[in-house]
């Protein structure tokens, strides 16, 4: 994913963020994918208070909905 996002410098930490979630279906070319009225709902919630300590921690979600279903 750096080698398709083109990246000229080391990349920051919201970046690497971004193509660790919504980058990876834009990149694979999703349709319907992403926050929007219609699109599938699948969503990570992790407990953690900035982007930095999800990448540091790398803790377990706390619960996820995946195809409409909720897991926990």
């Amino acid at each position: 994913m750096f080698y398709k996002a083109d990246l000229k410098d080391k990349p920051s930490v919201d970046q690497i963020f971004e193509m660790i979630t919504a980058g990876g279906a834009k990149v694979l070319s999703v349709e319907n994918y992403g926050i929007k009225i219609g699109n599938r709902a699948d969503v990570t919630i992790l407990d953690a208070l900035s982007v930095n300590e999800v990448i540091a921690y790398q803790n377990a979600p706390v619960f996820l909905v995946r195809n409409g279903s909720v897991y926990s």
